[in-house]
């Protein structure tokens, strides 16, 4: 595949790509960065490919790996969305809204409720790995544990 070739392919399949990043992530910044990368491993591996129908199902794929390479090096994010959470915890919530802690006690069991307040009390990431271990997960399993609780709490709010 000629260099004129991978411009024309960048150039019909980009927007598509873009779009399929942005559904995935939800962030525009993270999106394209993801769609960056996407098109960087295509110009690495274009002289590997053949251009044909499955094209863009080779493109999606790729930013699909992409996507997920990217959320597990930014694992962090879902604790600064439960650090967020402990924000709101601490301070008092308007009337249109429930009360935190109400919303914690009604939609949580007692072991992820109590993880939860761990979790918030962690100061950093050492302290973190040891909350991990003190409850026999890996410290994925933890970010994947608290990923399901800020999401129950969170459909329960909507």
């Amino acid at each position: 595949m000629d260099k004129k070739m991978c411009d024309l392919i960048i150039e019909t399949y980009y927007d598509d790509v873009r779009n399929f990043c942005i559904a995935h992530m939800g962030q525009c910044a993270a999106a394209d960065d993801c769609t960056q990368e996407t098109f960087l491993i295509f110009l690495c591996k274009h002289d590997k490919l053949r251009v044909t129908d499955q094209l863009l199902g080779w493109l999606y794929r790729t930013a699909l790996n992409v996507i997920k390479n990217y959320k597990r090096k930014n694992i962090k994010s879902s604790g600064e969305d439960i650090d967020a959470m402990a924000e709101v915890l601490e301070s008092p919530s308007p009337d249109f809204l429930p009360d935190p802690l109400t919303v914690i006690r009604e939609n949580l069991n007692s072991d992820d409720a109590q993880l939860l307040i761990n979790y918030i009390m962690c100061a950093g990431t050492q302290q973190r790995h040891q909350l991990a271990e003190d409850n026999g997960l890996s410290v994925a399993a933890l970010y994947k544990r608290m990923s399901r609780i800020k999401e129950k709490l969170m459909s329960s709010i909507v």
